[in-house]
């Protein structure tokens, strides 16, 4: 499967189980982004916030552009690669919350489960972004 397709899918799985209740620890990124499980999209981003995140994004993707020319490369792997390291970082924590909460609730064989779900998941991710760099996706 292609990276993005993990993509969505790992992110979808993330905002569910958050929407259910379980701690998956992505709660502060998404009040920051504007979204609360508990009372939907917020829409009173502060100015200040959007100038950093939009002074931060402009400032990877220029950084990518001029890393591509530098390289001669494909400038877009380079603006992908930090939200990569995003997500991957994102999806670890992901992961050890849910084993965790998993395993607060007094059954081994529960984190094995949830172990079992998500481990193939993850290791495809890894996968297809491998491919994804190779050129093969």
């Amino acid at each position: 499967m292609k990276m993005y397709t993990y993509t969505v899918m790992m992110v979808g799985m993330i905002i569910l189980l958050e929407i259910l209740g379980i701690p998956t620890g992505t709660t502060a990124i998404l009040n920051y982004v504007g979204i609360d499980i508990n009372t939907g999209v917020n829409a009173d981003i502060s100015s200040l916030r959007t100038l950093v995140f939009t002074t931060i994004l402009s400032a990877i993707v220029i950084g990518g552009v001029i890393l591509g020319l530098i390289t001669r490369t494909q400038p877009e792997n380079y603006v992908i690669l930090p939200f990569l390291t995003f997500f991957f970082v994102l999806f670890v924590g992901f992961f050890w919350n849910v084993i965790d909460y998993a395993y607060a609730t007094g059954s081994v064989w529960g984190s094995r489960v949830v172990l079992l779900l998500l481990a193939p998941i993850g290791v495809g991710w890894f996968l297809s972004v491998i491919e994804f760099f190779r050129g093969t996706d």
